[in-house]
Parts: structure tokens; sequence; C-alpha cells
């Protein structure tokens, strides 16, 4: 009995079809990758905006509580009676002193 095979050929198309198929099943898994890497990103990035405003929230009380602070302590300051004044005299060294202050 005779079996009749068909002709085996490996021919350059078929490797050139075979290479295509591995680098579009490759690109479409990188693609599906990057695209998870980029919605992690955003979610990351969401989370990160809403962190951040938190953080302002803080420092815009803190920064109030010290202003309200600084505030009240003018007040009284004024309620004294107490002025800034622009030249001050401040008091002198007496120079008979002044070897004393080398030590």
């Amino acid at each position: 009995m005779t079996f009749i095979q068909p002709q085996k050929r490996n021919s350059i198309l078929n490797k050139i079809l075979f290479l295509l198929t591995v680098n579009v099943i490759v690109g479409a898994f990188w693609l599906v990758m990057l695209y998870n890497n980029s919605v992690n990103f955003n979610h990351g990035l969401v989370s990160l905006r809403g962190e951040l405003q938190q953080v302002e929230a803080r420092n815009a009380q803190i920064k109030d509580a010290l202003f309200r602070l600084f505030n009240d302590a003018v007040l009284h300051i004024n309620q004294l009676g107490l002025v800034q004044e622009k030249n001050p005299q401040y008091f002198e060294i007496n120079s008979q002193w002044s070897y004393a202050s080398g030590y």
C-alpha cells in the first residue's frame, strides 16, 4: 500500500507568519500590562490627591490656630499700653570691664 504524503515545505513564508503571530501575541500581552499599569497609576494619583487635600486642610487649621495665638498676644500687648520703638536705645557696656568679656 502506498501512502501519499503532502510535500512538507518549510518555506520562509511559514517562518515569517509564525514570527508575526508571536509578535502580535506578545504585543497584545504588553498592551494589556501597559493599560493595567496606567490604571493603577491613575488610582494611586487620585488617592494621593485626596491625601494632599487632607494635609492642606490640616495645614490651614494649624495656620489659623497660630494666627489666632499671635493675634491674641498682640491684643494683650496693646492692652498693656506697650508700643514698639522704631529706634531702640540699648545699654552700653562699660569699657573698664571689656577685658572680662574675652573669657
